[in-house]
């Protein structure tokens, strides 16, 4: 841990516009490696933290949402690392996945319950939930503003028409939930719980912990391409700027570089020693990526940057062990004895042009400030 958190580091956590000489600082901080740490909730604030493991944080420029162990979904604001609503209860069990999008108002998670809850992102307020939309517990979900896509440890990808979860009644689906059938359930040649999902405009990508990565035709869904380039089971999946290439992350410990039109590796990624849970990109706002991060089961997350000829190489590794302790060592916040010695699994990663944020095997979720 580089520094304790500060009034004046808070203050002003949202990404901003910088001018050339801010960009410039920012630039030289993430290469010399100083940031300070921030938590979520904010130290003072001890009593808005989930009470079990962090499963995943998904973030936008004002906002990061978490969900939790505690059957719970939270909504931070990052300026000031405090709860924007109390939290959303509706789960019987862990939340294992949630995405969000301000702008439509709404928050999607998938739980270890094997339901799917949709939320009011400003309120909190529960809207309507899908009644066991699996057999088993939901893994990994998408949306655009056609189709949900969830995925499970049932081995079964499903595809909800967004038109048909919208007009169902509030009322109805609030109380009992909504016994829908999808408009598609994908599950040619899937042998293994289906970990990680992408959605793109004609396409739902895939991938399950049979190894492979699958590319289906979201319309027929018919399985257009199956890539095998993993020695073990999949484990996190994400799309370049461009949406040219599927970056994957598995429990081989490495990150594969794949080209999407011909399902070609193009670079193998090693500096993880346990899997690769969580891998995030971060943008110039052009179609190329800056850096990469990554986050492990090892305890570490990983700063990538691209050379030259496009491969990738470790830039700094962040302890995430040592994020959690003051200037003195000692634990930060409300740390347990059981989240000391966890071993500090990293289960989601985020990044932008400023900071990296983790969900990891504690209540509390930390930050690595660059801006300072």
């Amino acid at each position: 841990m580089q520094s304790s958190p500060s009034n004046a580091h808070v203050e002003s956590i949202v990404t901003s516009q910088y001018g050339s000489q801010a960009d410039q600082r920012l630039e030289t901080n993430w290469n010399a490696g100083r940031f300070s740490n921030f938590y979520f909730p904010h130290p003072d604030h001890l009593d808005e933290s989930h009470t079990a493991k962090v499963y995943c944080v998904t973030s936008s420029e004002k906002y990061l949402v978490s969900c939790s162990g505690d059957k719970s979904i939270r909504i931070w604001n990052l300026e000031t690392q405090r709860l924007v609503v109390p939290p959303l209860l509706g789960h019987e069990e862990s939340v294992l996945y949630v995405q969000f999008d301000e702008k439509e108002d709404i928050v999607i998670s998938g739980g270890a319950d094997a339901h799917v809850f949709i939320w009011q992102f400003s309120t909190g307020k529960l809207i309507r939930w899908i009644r066991k939309a699996h057999a088993e517990s939901v893994l990994s979900l998408k949306f655009n503003d056609q189709y949900l896509v969830t995925t499970s440890k049932d081995k079964s990808i499903k595809v909800w028409d967004r038109r048909e979860l919208d007009l169902t009644s509030t009322n109805d689906s609030t109380t009992n939930g909504l016994g829908l059938s999808p408009a598609l359930t994908l599950q040619s040649g899937l042998s293994a719980a289906v970990i990680a999902v992408l959605l793109t405009e004609k396409h739902v990508i895939s991938g399950s912990g049979d190894k492979r990565i699958k590319i289906w035709d979201i319309i027929t869904g018919k399985c257009l391409n199956t890539i095998s380039v993993h020695e073990k089971g999949i484990a996190t999946l994400n799309l370049s700027p461009d949406g040219r290439r599927i970056i994957s992350g598995s429990s081989d410990n490495t990150i594969r570089i794949i080209d999407i039109a011909s399902g070609a590796e193009l670079s193998c990624l090693n500096g993880h020693t346990n899997i690769v849970r969580s891998v995030a990109l971060q943008s110039s706002g052009s179609d190329l990526a800056n850096r990469m991060v990554s986050g492990s089961y090892d305890g570490t997350i990983i700063i990538w940057r691209q050379k030259a000829d496009e491969q990738w190489e470790v830039d700094r590794t962040l302890s995430v062990q040592e994020a959690f302790r003051d200037e003195h060592g000692l634990p930060i916040g409300r740390l347990t004895e059981q989240e000391i010695s966890s071993g500090w699994r990293v289960f989601s990663v985020q990044v932008s042009s400023r900071w990296i944020i983790s969900g990891v095997q504690a209540t509390t979720i930390v930050g690595w400030d660059f801006d300072i």
